[in-house]
């Protein structure tokens, strides 16, 4: 029979010693060894030592009040432990205060140190006057820098409201708010004009951003450049979509708000709430709010979401519309760029036409520096184009001139009510070879592309689109915003442009215009126009060795790639800048938007070329003007052979219009 033996003890534990409370010698035998340090941390007096301490260290994270109070009771008890010691050990004192009081003074100022006799008394008092400057001169000094350091990080944070009026808010930070900032402090007339309204002296921007940093404000230098003046631009953090960030800003009592779709991840999701919640504040004066929409699908959402005056501007739609126009018209991306850049010529609005009932064709003739477009007119709000037939000058019209100033675009007088010629109907658009255009990438603007390529069924007969994005998904996005191609043969192929092999399969050469649009799923621009310039220099080999050769558009999205995408006849167009000016001159002056999207839009006028060689004759720019309001249409200026756009040329200077000039003309579009 097998027996049960019992297991040596461990070496850890002590041999269990036998008594008649084995319980309590099991416990006593675990106190032994318990370890020091832990048998020091549970006395009575750690405990209490431990309890000041946390007590001392929360008071003194409450702020530097606290901590002065903390130095002053250390003061009070270092003076009075002094003073008690000089009581006792030297009798020179009536009673412990006025001993008190004595060290007191001995550590406030050195000065003292010689009144004082005995030898104890002189050692004490040295010791209160070296130990008591020591804490108090040190601990104060500490103190009050560290406050400053705290109170100097608090405000470069931006988190303190501000007080003002009448300033341009801008509201969030993407790749675009410099240029915004750019255009609206290079404005100077505009500005000055913007500020005569609201009665205001000086232009002030602010800006609400997620985080303020160094690398923000250098960013700004750096783009501004001589336009840069310290204290015109204000920052501030905040998110625009919580209301007490937007009265951190003085929302309500700003002249205009700037809100652009990409200054946030959300988009136009971003911006709607954005205007919901400025929505929410108090009843109160509505400022202005300009903000763009990249869906044309969400434009009316965006303007029911805000009660007060507000320019809601579908810009993904406008850029789309220019492209295209590009793409119909080889040349108009250059011109496009010129009109709405704030160094080339403007749209400048005048209220001087004081004669009513005059025709609109007639408007001609009143300006010597400027080429009148048309009029915008109050109520309703909408612009009447210089073209339309049998349309006269109003009461309260604001005529649109493109000019290069806006003293020099002022009329100079107005004609009688009959001294022009009837206005003739538009002239037809002449008729174009059909064509093939084959679009690179996607992004939120294929879909408008796309619709808008449908529009001309006439002038394109089949449409591809190349990507790495599946076909079936972008089927889906086509089907869910309710676009149906059904004038234009389209296909949705998929290819990695990157790829030679692939590259080729597509027969490049065979269409007759190729865009190349950056992909919004590369997650960056910098990203996007990288892997559209590697697709350009392959296509651009290809075409190389081709017989003939396509017209080749490129959209960027940084305006720091636009250098790089060289080559011939290549047509380069940088949408977000378009849309960053846009935004700008319509937070400048509202009205201008109407006449924007007439410019760019569906149904209205449209830019297009004309070749010189009927125009060879022509003399001047006003004699031009004359010929083309013949047949209905309006002289804007030439586009030169080396792809130079001379808009608003002086009118009487001879014009000198070479073979391969081509005139730029504003028409109706029928």
């Amino acid at each position: 029979m097998a027996t049960s033996r019992k297991p040596p003890p461990r070496r850890d534990e002590p041999p269990a010693t036998p008594g008649l409370v084995p319980n309590l010698d099991q416990g006593l035998g675990y106190l032994l060894r318990v370890p020091a340090h832990i048998r020091r941390m549970t006395s009575p007096m750690l405990r209490v030592r431990h309890f000041v301490q946390f007590m001392l260290e929360r008071l003194i994270l409450r702020g530097a009040i606290a901590r002065l109070l903390v130095i002053a009771a250390a003061i009070a008890l270092v003076a009075a432990t002094g003073g008690v010691l000089a009581y006792l050990l030297t009798g020179a004192f009536d009673s412990p205060l006025a001993s008190i009081w004595w060290a007191f003074l001995r550590i406030t100022d050195p000065g003292y140190l010689g009144d004082d006799e005995g030898t104890w008394l002189r050692v004490i008092s040295v010791t209160m006057t070296v130990g008591g400057l020591v804490l108090l001169l040190g601990a104060l000094i500490a103190i009050m820098t560290q406050w400053l350091n705290q109170t100097i990080e608090e405000l470069e944070q931006g988190l303190s409201p501000i007080v003002m009026k009448h300033h341009v808010l801008v509201l969030g930070w993407s790749r675009r708010t410099p240029a915004i900032v750019e255009q609206l402090v290079s404005s100077e007339g505009r500005v000055q004009r913007f500020l005569d309204t609201f009665g205001g002296r000086r232009l002030k921007i602010v800006i609400l951003v997620e985080a303020i940093g160094p690398a923000l404000v250098q960013e700004l230098k750096d783009r501004l450049g001589p336009y840069w003046r310290p204290g015109q631009v204000i920052l501030r953090s905040g998110s625009a979509v919580r209301l007490e960030h937007l009265e951190r800003v003085d929302f309500r009592h700003a002249a205009v708000v700037v809100l652009a779709a990409e200054a946030t991840r959300g988009g136009d999701e971003t911006v709607i709430k954005t205007l919901t919640t400025a929505a929410t504040a108090p009843v109160g004066p509505w400022p202005l709010v300009v903000a763009e929409i990249l869906e044309p699908d969400h434009l009316t959402a965006g303007v029911k979401a805000y009660p007060g005056p507000a320019e809601i501007i579908p810009t993904g739609l406008l850029s789309s519309r220019a492209l295209m126009q590009t793409a119909r018209y080889p040349g108009v991306g250059r011109v496009v760029e010129d009109l709405f850049d704030q160094d080339g010529v403007q749209v400048f609005l005048h209220d001087t036409v004081t004669q009513t009932g005059i025709a609109l064709a007639d408007l001609m003739y009143c300006f010597d520096s400027g080429v009148p477009l048309g009029v915008v007119r109050a109520s309703p709000r909408e612009f009447v184009p210089l073209l339309a037939p049998g349309a006269r000058v109003e009461a309260g019209d604001l005529v649109a001139v493109l000019g290069h100033d806006f003293e020099s675009s002022r009329p100079r007088g107005n004609p009688g009510p009959d001294t022009g010629t009837p206005r003739p109907p538009p002239r037809p658009r002449a008729a174009v070879p059909r064509r093939r255009m084959l679009i690179v990438g996607w992004n939120n603007t294929v879909p408008s592309l796309l619709a808008e390529c449908d529009g001309y069924a006439e002038e394109f007969s089949a449409v591809d689109v190349a990507s790495l994005m599946p076909a079936a998904e972008r089927e889906r996005v086509l089907a869910r915003k309710n676009i149906a191609l059904t004038h234009i043969e389209h296909r949705q192929l998929e290819c990695d442009i990157t790829t030679r092999a692939e590259l080729e399969r597509l027969e490049p050469a065979a269409y007759d215009v190729i865009m190349l649009v950056p992909s919004d799923w590369r997650g960056s621009a910098e990203q996007a126009d990288a892997r559209n310039l590697l697709g350009y220099l392959m296509l651009e080999e290809l075409l190389a060795l081709a017989p003939r050769r396509p017209h080749v558009i490129v959209e960027a999205m940084d305006e720091a790639s636009a250098a790089l995408f060289t080559g011939p006849d290549v047509e380069l167009m940088v949408t977000p800048k378009l849309r960053s000016h846009i935004l700008a001159q319509v937070a400048l002056r509202r009205d201008l938007n109407t006449v924007f999207e007439h410019l760019l839009g569906v149904g209205g006028a449209e830019i297009s070329l004309r070749e010189s060689g009927p125009f060879a004759a022509v003399a001047d720019f006003y004699a031009l003007q004359q010929r083309l309001a013949r047949d209905g249409q309006i002289a804007l200026g030439v586009l030169r052979a080396d792809g130079v756009s001379d808009l608003n040329p002086p009118k009487r200077a001879p014009l000198a219009l070479a073979p391969d000039d081509r005139v730029v003309v504003l028409t109706l579009a029928i």
